[in-house]
Parts: structure tokens; C-alpha cells; sequence
């Protein structure tokens, strides 16, 4: 890769997976592995970035981005992880899929209700967020100050019926997610790591409720002399 980071707090994090979590199982600690998922979320609805540091709504998760320079390819695709910690005073309920599977098969008993996490990474000379999402809002849902998206969306699923779908993670606790995302390799810019946990809610049709996001710290992209 033509670029570092510096960082705000940069890390390179050493990696303990597991491809699930089981029931009533502690998400504190466990690193999720979603590289080379396959397919959109739920409900084909993809975020729209809020550079805003902290986090919004029933979402009291204090994000780090972590980029492991040491996997940069030439094109910029770089495994990053995600680090999430519950700032809030109660354990939280985290989807641990990385694949919907079953979950909402067209025979699946209705109604119920799905968790999707989703993460990605911004950046000013990113794709547009309507190419990257593949979203067709209209003009007015995108503010001004919107960052483009990165390659590199993450997605973990659950149902809240279903606890082997399902974690809790502690007040003060960690977990991560591990992912590939396309870091730029050009100019200096500011890449932002962003989570959105999403309520779908399917029933004769589907809903979808924003329970909140969180938005990192920017890292700082500078190239190579």
C-alpha cells in the first residue's frame, strides 16, 4: 500500500476468531471474522455516513477503527477491525451471524424481528454512497457534508428469538469485527469507521428502525515519501 496511518490512536490488533457465537454467550473479548461475506443486508437498505464523532439513539458503543497496515494489498484492501465498546450502563444484544442463512427464509414463520449491524468506512475520495450502498434515496436524505463510502461494507445478522444468533455485551466490554476495506492510497485524507445497527421488523411487509450508530475517531491517510 502506497499510504500509512497515523492515527489519532492507531493499533494493530492481533486477531483471536471465531466464525459465531453460541446462546447467552458474552460477546467480551471475541472477534468476529466477516471477510469474503456474501451478499447485501437484510432489507437491501445500506446507511448513509454521519461524520459526527460518538454515537446516536440506543447505540452506546464507542467505535475504533484499526487498520493491520501489515495486510495491505496494492489496491489499498486492508483488513480492519472494528472495535466496539459498550459505554452505556446495560449489556447490549449484538447480532453474531455473518451470514443471513435461514433467518429470513420465505417460509420463516411471521412475524419477527432481526438485528443488522452494519459497518463500513468512510473517506473524502471514496465512491459515491449511492454507487457503494447501491441506494437510490432522494437527493434531500444526503446532507452536504456527507462522506463517500468505502469498498468494504460488513454486515452481522441475528433474530431476537433466536439466542444462538445473538450476544451480550457487557457495560465496559469489548468485541470487534474483523473486515477488508479498500483504505485510499493517494493524497492525505481522513478515513472514519462507522457502525449502524438496524430493527427489521418483517411481517406482511418489512420495516426497518434505526436503533443507532456510532461514528470513530478519523484516522489520517499519509502517502509514502
Amino acid at each position: 500500500m502506497s499510504g500509512r496511518f497515523v492515527r489519532l490512536t492507531v493499533g494493530i490488533v492481533a486477531l483471536s476468531v471465531v466464525p459465531f457465537v453460541h446462546a447467552a454467550t458474552s460477546c467480551a473479548g471475541v472477534t468476529i471474522d466477516t471477510r469474503g461475506q456474501q451478499g447485501p443486508p437484510l432489507a437491501s437498505r445500506g446507511p448513509i455516513p454521519n461524520p459526527t464523532v460518538g454515537h446516536t439513539g440506543d447505540f452506546p458503543i464507542g467505535l475504533t477503527l484499526l487498520p493491520d497496515l501489515s495486510t495491505s494489498q496494492s489496491d489499498g484492501v486492508t483488513r480492519v477491525v472494528y472495535e466496539m465498546k459498550n459505554i452505556g450502563a446495560k449489556p447490549l444484544q449484538m447480532p453474531t451471524q455473518i451470514e443471513q442463512g435461514s433467518m429470513t427464509a420465505p417460509n420463516a414463520k411471521r412475524p419477527f424481528t432481526a438485528l443488522v449491524l452494519t459497518f463500513y468506512a468512510s473517506s473524502p475520495n471514496g465512491p459515491s454512497p449511492l454507487v457503494a450502498l447501491h441506494q437510490q434515496p432522494t437527493p434531500a436524505t444526503l446532507a452536504s457534508n456527507t462522506p463517500p463510502v468505502l469498498d468494504g461494507q460488513a454486515f452481522l445478522y441475528g433474530r431476537e428469538d433466536s439466542e444462538q444468533t445473538v450476544c451480550s455485551l457487557p457495560p465496559g466490554s469489548t468485541m470487534r469485527v474483523a473486515a477488508n476495506v479498500k483504505l485510499p492510497t493517494g493524497a492525505i485524507d481522513a478515513v472514519q469507521g462507522h457502525a449502524e445497527l438496524l430493527r427489521e421488523k418483517f411481517d406482511n411487509a418489512i420495516s426497518s428502525t434505526v436503533v443507532g450508530t456510532s461514528a470513530s475517531k478519523p484516522l489520517i491517510a499519509v502517502p509514502k515519501r
